[in-house]
């Protein structure tokens, strides 16, 4: 039953004022202080719902000195049952909610009031400041929609309005709210993601205001949405009111609103939400727990339903980090997740092809298609540096297996022909789990050391293939644009898997040289193209050939050169030269 402490207005006012308050009372006067000094006609609604401090005594105190004040209970509602209230409650023409450790700046009321009358909007939204024990931060002066005052806009012109969901920096046309039937949901966290979604996206004329219009309190311990997304039946509340969200949002019909959406998910309140419940699940529960294995795969597949109604843009838009987080919450990988967000130096194995060590044998079974694409063109592409990316089928059986591709191999120089990942596609062709992962878990093919020396008019290639054993019929060739010469000579010592090729220097091509090392792996062929150095003086460089003279020349710049020059061509120059001097 609720109680009421009021004095009598004869008329409605301009503005209702709506303050939901609950054991706020070191800040609470200043609050209603800075509520009443507003230059509006208005009426300030309080709603207690069920204070244990002082919170009501204050409230008492401003009703029984101020007619302007309204003072009710409603023990045991909740929040978002005491602004829906207070709605009820409202008389004027507009409504504002304000919550009670915030300030509200002076001429703020009055300012955002001049708009909704000028304009005929059904809301004005105005910027705000959030204030710290530390520090200050302004979020809509980096929001485009904000940059000045712009008059009967909309969501569809203004994407960037769907940044802010915060009720508190709005006022809103009374008879627009009751008409469209907003209403906020009695839910544990994020109670007006779905009110000011829906709000945003009813709206035909929107006012925005780029001055401050609300000064809100992050202060230690509060409990509101942006301060502490956390706990299972937190994290599960927020999903759920952004699927409703998203519903409004998809209705709209505008591309451009969805990718600001999508935006708004994947990178800033989803990933905020996500990123703080998996530090909370790393801290505060075992995740050996049975009794969290039920809860943890709703959570998965709260999960999967929000990623599937949002446009196809994880590739695109999120980094490669945020995206294994979202993939491995989705697939119900729960401490690989947290172990990403909360240890990401541990997660990773320098040493090792596999970045999770529990996952050496793990499967990530991607919930659809898309993951396999997206395992595809984000991870593998872009550690090889692709241009052109894996087959589908590959991808596809690649994505099964829990592998971070960002940091798949420490080799420093690890590209699309090296033999690493050669090997790993080869093995993903066998269509076969355990090849895959008998590849996973042994050490990466590599091709290295490769140098070049000169001896007697003969090019020396050395080189070491390692693991020792896992490749046969090493061949060795030249391969400079369409240039394919076989070296004359390959020997390879099968016990340290030490490799010498011999070849004439006239062989090699004129240019940088680069030489093909292909080799017999029970998988298949692998083929991989090295440009080998020369040493000397303790230092090496990349070889190129040029047409100088015949000598060698150790040149202090980037590349040595091993010259050489065709008797043909000096023959020519000498015939030049003497019909030159007959002139």
């Amino acid at each position: 039953m609720s109680k009421e402490i009021a004095a009598t207005q004869s008329a409605a006012p301009d503005v209702s004022v709506i303050v939901p308050v609950h054991n706020v009372a070191p800040w609470l006067v200043d609050c209603l202080s800075s509520i009443l000094d507003q230059e509006v006609d208005h009426e300030v609604i309080v709603v207690d719902d069920g204070s244990t401090d002082d919170t009501w005594s204050i409230v008492g105190e401003f009703a029984q000195r101020d007619p302007r004040v309204r003072a009710v209970r409603n023990i045991g509602k909740g929040g978002a049952q005491a602004r829906n209230y207070g709605v009820e409650l409202a008389r004027g023409e507009y409504v504002a909610f304000a919550d009670g450790d915030d300030i509200v700046p002076r001429r703020a009321y009055a300012t955002m009031l001049d708009a909704a009358r000028e304009d005929g909007a059904d809301m004005v939204v105005g910027g705000f400041l959030k204030f710290y024990t530390t520090h200050t931060w302004h979020p809509t002066e980096s929001w485009s929609a904000w940059a000045r005052r712009r008059s009967a806009t909309t969501l569809d012109e203004h994407p960037s309005l769907i940044r802010n969901r915060a009720c508190w920096n709005r006022l809103f046309r009374r008879d627009f709210w009751v008409g469209e039937n907003i209403l906020f949901p009695t839910v544990p966290r994020s109670n007006d993601v779905v009110p000011m979604t829906k709000a945003l996206v009813a709206a035909r004329r929107i006012a925005v205001l780029p001055e401050t219009v609300y000064l809100y309190r992050n202060r230690p311990g509060s409990t509101s949405m942006s301060s502490r997304a956390s706990g299972l039946a937190s994290f599960e509340s927020y999903l759920r009111q952004e699927l409703a969200s998203c519903i409004h949002v998809s209705a709209l019909g505008s591309s451009a609103v969805m990718r600001e959406y999508d935006d708004l998910v994947l990178v800033r309140d989803g990933w905020v939400h996500l990123r703080n419940f998996l530090r909370d699940l790393a801290t505060e529960n075992n995740l050996d727990d049975t009794e969290l294995a039920a809860p943890l795969a709703e959570l998965s597949a709260l999960i999967d339903k929000l990623l599937s109604r949002l446009t196809d843009r994880m590739e695109k838009r999120v980094d490669s980090r945020t995206r294994w987080v979202w993939a491995l919450a989705r697939a119900g990988r729960w401490a690989e997740a947290t172990l990403l967000v909360t240890d990401p130096a541990r997660a990773v194995v320098t040493d090792e092809p596999l970045i999770f060590p529990s996952l050496t044998t793990g499967e990530l079974a991607p919930v659809d298609e898309k993951d396999h694409r997206r395992v595809l063109s984000s991870l593998l592409t872009e550690v090889t540096e692709a241009e052109t990316p894996v087959p589908e089928h590959v991808a596809g059986r690649l994505a099964k297996h829990a592998v971070l591709f960002n940091r798949l191999y420490p080799a420093s120089a690890l590209h699309w022909h090296s033999a690493a990942v050669q090997q790993l596609v080869l093995a993903a062709q066998t269509g076969k789990d355990e090849v895959v992962r008998s590849v996973l878990e042994g050490k990466p093919l590599k091709v290295s050391e490769t140098q070049l020396t000169v001896r007697d008019k003969q090019a020396v290639l050395s080189a070491t293939v390692s693991p020792v054993g896992k490749v046969t019929d090493i061949s060795v060739q030249t391969a400079q644009g369409a240039s394919r010469r076989p070296f004359a000579r390959t020997d390879v010592d099968e016990h340290t898997g030490q490799i010498e090729a011999v070849t004439a220097v006239d062989t090699l091509p004129v240019g940088r040289t680069f030489v093909r090392v292909r080799m017999r792996h029970e998988l298949g062929t692998i083929d991989v193209v090295v440009s080998p150095t020369i040493a000397h003086d303790d230092r090496s460089r990349h070889v190129f050939r040029s047409e100088t003279n015949r000598q060698v020349h150790i040149n202090p710049g980037f590349m040595r050169r091993v010259a050489e020059v065709p008797r043909k061509v000096g023959r020519v120059a000498r015939d030049v030269a003497r019909r030159t001097l007959r002139r």
